[in-house]
């Protein structure tokens, strides 16, 4: 290891591969001091369907992460890109990323060329699809799901995705699309602030608290947690949570159940929180599961029950994402 030349140095003679690093000093950075790839804008959508098998991908701007240092991306679009036919059976998920590819020796592996190029990262098709990984050196710019029965990007049953994951300048809030976006962070630093779209809410990243994680900026742990009946458990590191910010409790996390069938309407209990921190009348949220698949009502009693239903069956082992269940504390 060694310190990099730096920018601006005229006589230095710094390389791409020094710039790569340098860049660290612009986008937040992970607790490890490497760069958090992701788009920078907009904060939501860059794909949209056609009446085509392609997707238009819209005006952008983010940073790649590659060999340790970073690279800056942006299109001045819309671009249009050729998504493959649908699969003759089932359905698959196609990634599609920017890449600045790089023949050059500063990088690990050099590309075949030098040339700025969309990348459509093609899935395996399955009853039950699995979004394919994205390479070192790519920015992800969100995915589309693809039944077998589709002709277009636009067909029923396609389903596109933003990008799953943003970042932010250096010292800025980094937006999150979900609870399920924010956990896959698996090493943010200390105090680093973040906000989740979906539950307009200002978090940040406490390492030292008893259980280090994400909480509400101003707020406060509150004693207890959710307690889980039947099958249903935590989902993974994202142990739901309760806390509390200017008299309002905060539910966040993912529960897990063990495989069963879900009848769609059916209603399902979770768990419970402490009745202390129940609501004063029956509140009711919309979630998503963990995987994006399937939307669900979750109601929070005034007993402090937690319940759940879906508004599609499903079978098997379900995760459902809490973000943006909130309430006002009861008396307040």
């Amino acid at each position: 290891m060694t310190l990099r030349k730096g920018l601006p140095a005229k006589l230095a003679n710094t390389d791409a591969g020094d710039t790569r690093y340098d860049f660290r000093n612009f986008v937040v950075c992970n607790a490890d001091g490497t760069a958090r790839s992701g788009v920078t804008s907009p904060v939501g959508a860059v794909l949209s369907a056609t009446a085509t098998m392609n997707v238009n991908v819209s005006v952008f701007s983010g940073v790649a992460a590659r060999d340790g240092g970073l690279v800056a991306l942006s299109s001045d679009g819309p671009v249009s890109v050729l998504l493959d036919a649908a699969p003759s059976a089932n359905s698959r998920i196609d990634v599609i990323t920017a890449r600045q590819n790089d023949s050059s020796s500063t990088v690990s592996v050099p590309d075949a060329n030098d040339t700025p190029v969309f990348i459509v990262i093609k899935g395996t098709a399955a009853a039950t699809p699995v979004r394919p990984t994205v390479p070192d050196g790519s920015l992800d710019l969100g995915s589309v799901l693809i039944p077998s029965t589709a002709t277009a990007t636009n067909s029923a049953g396609v389903v596109i995705t933003t990008p799953p994951q943003f970042t932010a300048s250096a010292g800025g809030v980094v937006p999150f699309n979900s609870t399920v976006d924010r956990d896959a962070w698996s090493n943010p630093k200390d105090s680093q602030l973040g906000y989740l779209l979906n539950a307009g809410q200002l978090i940040g990243y406490v390492a030292s608290a008893t259980t280090p994680g994400w909480y509400p900026v101003g707020g406060r742990p509150v004693s207890g947690t959710l307690a889980y009946t039947g099958i249903y458990s935590a989902s993974g590191t994202s142990v739901p949570t309760l806390t509390m910010q200017g008299g309002r409790v905060y539910l966040d996390g993912v529960v897990t159940s063990s495989s069963a069938n879900f009848v769609a309407g059916t209603t399902y209990t979770v768990g419970s929180v402490p009745s202390s921190f129940a609501p004063s009348s029956e509140q009711q949220f919309a979630c998503r599961t963990a995987n994006g698949t399937a939307v669900a009502f979750v109601a929070v009693q005034t007993s402090g029950a937690v319940l759940f239903a879906l508004t599609a069956g499903f079978t098997g082992s379900i995760s459902l994402s809490l973000g943006g269940c909130n309430w006002r504390q009861k008396g307040l």
